[in-house]
């Protein structure tokens, strides 16, 4: 809560007795938003996600704090901020992301408590498919011509000819 010094005033007043001069003061506030009232943070329930999917289902970070908090902020500005701890990086691993996202609340910039937290666990294990695989033989950029290979290198007994038995 912002509260400056010129929503303060001062009244003074002196109460004359025979035997004394005694001031009494009494502070007024003509401009703060909220007084009285207590400032109050709680978490809704957050469920976690554990599904199988890809990097697009894995879900966005929430920008309305009165979706993840409830909240008496008592006229403070409220802001949210949202950080991920753990493997959130989707394709260079190979076993999707597993990571823990927080959110907290800001009143004022002032981070309150609690923060309110979450596991997300996102993964894929089906196998690609492909529409139609080539029919064998195939020549899939591996195939190395005869004369590129070593040569001690023999064709499979099942290939060889049968010529260099007959011969004399």
């Amino acid at each position: 809560m912002n509260i400056n010094v010129s929503d303060f005033n001062e009244d003074v007043t002196f109460n004359d007795t025979p035997d004394a001069c005694t001031a009494v003061n009494a502070i007024n506030c003509t401009n703060c938003v909220g007084a009285g009232c207590t400032p109050s943070v709680s978490c809704k329930s957050l469920a976690n996600v554990d599904m199988e999917g890809c990097a697009s289902d894995v879900p966005a970070a929430v920008t309305d704090p009165a979706t993840i908090f409830t909240y008496e902020a008592c006229g403070a500005t409220v802001t949210m901020s949202q950080n991920d701890n753990g493997d959130v990086n989707f394709c260079g691993d190979g076993d999707g992301v597993d990571f823990i996202r927080t959110y907290t609340l800001l009143f004022n910039g002032v981070p309150q408590t609690p923060t309110c937290s979450h596991t997300i666990e996102v993964y894929d294990t089906t196998d690609p498919t492909f529409p139609a695989c080539p029919q064998a033989p195939a020549d899939l950029g591996c195939n190395l011509p005869s004369r590129l290979l070593p040569t001690h290198w023999q064709k499979p007994a099942a290939l060889r000819t049968t010529a260099a038995a007959h011969q004399p």
